[in-house]
């Protein structure tokens, strides 16, 4: 089946390298086809689990003695080798080895790796390839670039923002195309698609061992449930007994670790009671997907379309936050009033002053509805108001400083 492909600014970046490379992230983000496709290199070569490796384009099987040498004999000769699943390799006299050949030649290694130790092997005081390698993080395709390459595949404005949540995890598009409603299609597709989820995770964090990987998961677990600080996070884990004490400071390692990894984002919460950060995933489709496998493993039945639904949304707006905080060279927020409700996109300035703040709707706009929420906001302290229609560009109107349609969402890239 031909898919949809993403065309992403980390091609510029990877065809420009100058030096050896660290290349890593969350799985399925799209590593190994951004190499393949935007890096020059004179040999690929990938690890397998089995402690064997591929090489070539014909990913031919040899002993992993044979590929490590292999390697090594292309730095030796100038070359440019790539090494997929790097972490799966632990022979420190072979990274000496390599690293000798990397200070004292004009080869280059562009390393690949999905696990959160990868990171130690490399850039460790210890390690061998410390000041030789530089790291690239490749996160989540650019909300931007996703829009864009939605519609040059074919698909109409109003769909391709709808379906932004998704492509930007592009490994979806192998499976599903982005035509009809994103939701119809989850709710659709939940069996065969849930499962993924737990696996794109699996290795990441293997080496740390079985009962940390179990609080690796549950934190995933919790965030998609809702549980979004590490208040609630500590008390949570801590009445499982996957924790000594139900103190936040606890669980903040282990968040840390789950940021750094690409798997969580943690954005800084205004005028919020209680908490200084909002803890969700990093992805709106892996939010998605735990969230419905939290609601099979409990209520052994997938939720409801309407509560797929409004959770989908609610996720779509972080990354709609993104994209505009990126245009308007703001960063994002959140804020959760004391009346519980939220403002759907506020974006600050480096200070943490508030500057725009959009309310996001799937549907129209009445006129009663549009001064209610300016009210509400301008009421908060907050400078400019926006509102962005998933249907249509609303109309203009007192108190509103800009408005935003599917067309004019896309004209942005």
């Amino acid at each position: 089946m031909s898919y949809c492909v993403i065309e992403r600014k980390e091609c510029s970046d990877l065809a420009g390298i100058t030096g050896s490379l660290l290349v890593y992230g969350r799985r399925k983000t799209g590593k190994t086809w951004l190499v393949q496709r935007c890096a020059s290199y004179d040999e690929y070569m990938l690890v397998s689990r089995e402690g064997t490796c591929l090489i070539g384009d014909e990913l031919r099987e040899k002993d992993l003695g044979d590929c490590l040498e292999r390697i090594t004999n292309v730095l030796s000769n100038d070359g440019i080798v790539v090494v997929d699943e790097f972490q799966r390799i632990a022979r420190k006299s072979w990274m000496d080895a390599v690293a000798h050949r990397l200070a004292t030649g004009k080869g280059k290694l562009i390393l690949l790796g999905s696990s959160y130790g990868v990171l130690d092997s490399i850039f460790s005081s210890n390690s061998p390839l410390l000041g030789l390698v530089e790291a690239y993080n490749v996160d989540l395709a650019d909300p931007l670039d996703t829009i864009s390459s939605l519609v040059k595949c074919g698909v109409d404005p109003a769909r391709a923002v709808r379906w932004l949540g998704l492509a930007r995890d592009p490994w979806i598009l192998g499976l599903v195309k982005p035509s009809g409603d994103p939701v119809d299609m989850l709710y659709r597709r939940a069996k065969q698609l849930v499962p993924v989820a737990p696996g794109l995770i699996g290795e990441i964090f293997a080496e740390e061992g079985r009962s940390l990987a179990r609080i690796y998961d549950a934190i995933l677990r919790l965030l998609a449930k809702g549980y979004w600080n590490t208040s609630q996070l500590a008390h949570r884990l801590y009445s499982s007994g996957l924790l000594g004490k139900p103190a936040q400071t606890a669980v903040t390692g282990y968040i840390k670790n789950l940021e750094s990894m690409g798997l969580v984002r943690g954005v800084r919460l205004w005028k919020t009671r209680g908490a200084r950060i909002y803890y969700r995933h990093r992805s709106t489709l892996l939010a998605i997907l735990y969230y419905i496998l939290d609601r099979v493993d409990e209520l052994e039945q997938k939720p409801s379309k309407e509560s797929l639904r409004s959770r989908y949304y609610m996720e779509l707006q972080f990354d709609l936050a993104e994209l505009f905080a990126k245009i308007k060279k703001l960063r994002p927020a959140y804020s959760i009033t004391l009346e519980g409700w939220d403002v759907d996109i506020l974006l600050v300035d480096s200070k943490g002053r508030p500057q725009w703040a959009y309310e996001v709707k799937t549907g129209s706009l009445s006129r009663g509805e549009a001064k209610k929420i300016i009210e509400r906001i301008r009421g908060l302290g907050i400078p400019r108001v926006g509102f962005i229609s998933l249907q249509e560009k609303p109309s203009m109107m007192k108190g509103v400083d800009e408005v935003w349609g599917p067309t004019e969402l896309v004209g942005l890239s």
